[in-house]
């Protein structure tokens, strides 16, 4: 997590946006991922490449906003997420061409989900990794 600098931070335009999103959708948010949406909501991470199990590089645009005005944010996609995958897998932040990277909140792990096949691919055993396996091009 060392060496991030987040760009385009959206400060939480409530202090108890995470509290209510989990009471709204059923889903507690891991306490590393909580603290840092406290402090970078809707940011961009400067270390933004991210190699999947597969081997492919992976960009990572932005962690979702918790501020419903904000164009990228969680309440854009929650829902069809809590349908497809029965509540199991929390997005977190976007790819680029319209991916998503999430927590799997059965086993707290980040997967790489593609939206032209529905297809999910391990990216990192827990967020801390995630972060910790981020690097620059």
């Amino acid at each position: 997590m060392d060496g991030i600098v987040w760009k385009r931070v959206k400060p939480l335009s409530q202090s108890n946006s995470l509290k209510n999103f989990e009471e709204d959708y059923g889903i507690i948010i891991p306490d590393v991922l909580k603290e840092l949406i406290i402090t970078n909501n809707g940011g961009r991470p400067s270390l933004d490449i991210i190699k999947a199990a597969d081997g492919k590089e992976v960009e990572v645009k932005a962690l979702l906003s918790f501020n419903k005005e904000d164009k990228e944010n969680i309440y854009n996609v929650i829902e069809y997420f809590k349908k497809e995958f029965d509540g199991k897998i929390l997005p977190v932040a976007t790819e680029p061409s319209g991916d998503y990277f999430c927590i799997d909140l059965t086993s707290n792990s980040i997967v790489y989900w593609e939206h032209e096949t529905n297809v999910l691919t391990f990216i990192a055993k827990d967020f801390v990794e995630f972060l910790n396996c981020l690097y620059k091009l």
